[in-house]
């Protein structure tokens, strides 16, 4: 009766592979003797519809929340090396790996092909009884699970993966031949990552360089990453952080073409949309990644202080892209340091910056006299960067005051109405958790703010097209409403013309008003002074710059200064004349 269910595996067996044979060309199965990591990609659509792991190549599977996915491997021969890695993206999980010992044929009718054993030993037939299975390995959580062997016996090994947390793809990895396979980049003897130094927000890091690219020639480049959660056990744990993991679609050339095939697919796919669990995307602000080439060492920057990071570093096969991770390591970096500071009479403004993305700055300031109302007024260096201040009068309760600054540069201002002399405090932190600049000025409201107006819309225009020749061009930009007299300045600069225009989010409008103010006399084409109020009042500027040269890219740029106190820059502009 055993003689008689073995000939019926074999038969539709050997029915499925000559279906697949003709569904893909009359080609022949690659067989690890064919070298089949040549044709891994073949043995895609193979393992997706048997689930059998290809010797020597590492494939992928998308596994549900618990519910077991099993996958098989055989050894032909007793004695033989064995290696069978399983690891997970972005769920723990639970591993099992079993040996069953291959069915005992007489000399007549030994199998030639594994495919037919493969089946014969996953089928459920009439001899109940079964052959003895042996758990060789049981393991659950996100680390890589290792099994390896120098010598191991012939027969059908079984991987069983139930994902605990949620949805996960797994990786899967079997070989007879795992030391010259070289699909990972080797790791060094000491594979740990070392902190080099800790300094404020800056944490430096290095490895030791895998032996791969000088022993085998093959080129190796690394990958980091940090984040604050835990240590990555493999690449793709990284990258599942940052991008998530959904179900992939099945391979193009899956299945064997039985009408059935389709239906099942279809309810399967309605399934998972029903009961899947992908993790959702932490993404980059959570998670930093980046390659790095061959270099063994790098710099991480604007880490927020006091915190616990996790760093992994991955050498990366470029020729297989499979990667191997070196000893994760962790590191808090420094607390915030102490950024306490007094400013005197108002009037006058303060710069500062913060010293790690999640630092503040604290300033004091006393107001001497009565006043009607007391002034804070900050001008943020950069116009996306928001900010959150707060204000209290030192040593008197409920006296609080809290804002969230959204930029309306260049300055941003909070009121404390009918003030008692005394100390304040001046708390000003990021809204966003990023290092930031800014200028600063307290002081009582008739002793007036340093920083200029400038109206919201700061762009520099050509009054219209026929006001742009090959010699000249007329330029108009906005002023805004002011009591007291403020100067504008407007600057020119010839510049190559590949040149691109400086973006505005990036530019550093503190710095850059001083930078314009310090150019060579040359690049000024003119400045004018006045108190933009009353009947004279106006909306914009005209000017009209002449004896320029044809077919020629300028930079103009407009700096307004108030009482030789503070700058303010207005949004550069690049204008071409015409040819002649």
């Amino acid at each position: 009766m055993s003689a008689i269910c073995r000939g019926s595996s074999v038969a539709v067996v050997s029915l499925l592979l000559a279906l697949v044979i003709a569904l893909t060309g009359g080609q022949d199965l690659p067989s690890r003797k064919e070298d089949e990591y040549q044709v891994q990609e073949n043995y895609k659509d193979i393992f997706y519809d048997t689930n059998r792991i290809p010797d020597g190549n590492e494939v992928t599977s998308y596994v549900r929340k618990d519910v077991s996915s099993r996958f098989f491997f055989f050894v032909e021969e007793d004695d033989t090396p064995l290696a069978i890695h399983v690891a997970p993206c972005s769920s723990s999980i639970t591993t099992r790996i079993r040996y069953q010992t291959a069915p005992e044929d007489d000399d007549s009718e030994k199998l030639d092909t594994n495919d037919e054993l493969l089946s014969q030993m996953r089928a459920k037939d009439a001899n109940k009884k079964g052959r003895a299975k042996e758990l060789l390995k049981s393991h659950t959580g996100r680390n890589e699970v290792k099994f390896d062997r120098e010598k191991s016996p012939a027969g059908l090994y079984s991987v069983e993966v139930i994902a605990r947390d949620r949805d996960t793809t797994v990786y899967l990895y079997a070989s007879t031949t795992p030391h010259s396979d070289q699909l990972f980049p080797a790791l060094p003897e000491d594979a740990n990552v070392r902190i080099v130094a800790v300094s404020g927000d800056v944490v430096s890091v290095s490895w030791k360089p895998s032996p791969t690219d000088l022993r085998h020639r093959i080129p190796v480049e690394y990958c980091v990453a940090a984040n604050r959660k835990r240590n990555f056990a493999k690449r793709c744990s990284a990258l599942a952080s940052i991008y998530g993991d959904a179900a992939p679609t099945p391979p193009p050339n899956a299945g064997f073409g039985f009408p059935w095939e389709k239906a099942g697919r279809k309810r399967r796919r309605k399934t998972s949309q029903t009961t899947a669990a992908p993790p959702t995307a932490a993404g980059r602000d959570r998670v930093f990644y980046a390659c790095v080439g061959n270099k063994t060492s790098f710099v991480f920057s604007k880490m927020e202080a006091s915190t616990l990071y996790y760093i992994d570093v991955f050498a990366v096969n470029t020729l297989t892209n499979r990667s191997s991770v070196y000893g994760g390591t962790n590191v808090t970096t420094a607390a915030c340091p102490a950024q306490k500071t007094k400013i005197g009479a108002g009037g006058r403004a303060y710069g500062f910056r913060t010293k790690a993305v999640n630092c503040s700055v604290n300033v004091e300031y006393a107001l001497e006299k009565n006043t009607t109302a007391l002034q804070v007024a900050i001008q943020s260096c950069k116009a996306d960067d928001r900010l959150r201040v707060t204000v209290k009068k030192n040593r008197t309760p409920g006296s609080l005051i809290e804002r969230e600054l959204v930029p309306e540069w260049p300055m941003t201002k909070i009121s404390l109405p009918d003030p008692q002399p005394g100390s304040y405090s001046v708390h000003v932190s990021s809204v966003d958790r990023r290092n930031v600049a800014f200028r600063m000025a307290v002081g009582a409201v008739e002793d007036g703010l340093p920083f200029p107006v400038v109206p919201s819309d700061r762009a520099i225009r050509v009054v219209n097209e026929d006001s742009r020749s090959c010699k000249s061009v007329t330029l108009m930009w906005n002023v805004a409403a002011t009591d007291q007299p403020q100067q504008y300045c407007l600057y020119m600069e010839r510049v190559k013309s590949k040149a691109r225009p400086r973006p505005g989010q990036d530019i550093d409008r503190c710095e850059m008003a001083k930078r314009i103010q310090r150019a060579k006399a040359s690049k000024k084409v003119m400045c004018k002074a006045f108190a933009n109020n009353g009947t004279h009042a106006v909306d914009s500027m005209v000017e009209v710059v002449s004896d320029l040269k044809p077919s020629t890219r300028y930079r103009f740029e407009v700096v307004v200064r108030r009482q030789e106190k503070e700058f303010a820059a207005y949004d550069t502009v690049d204008i071409k004349t015409k040819k002649c």
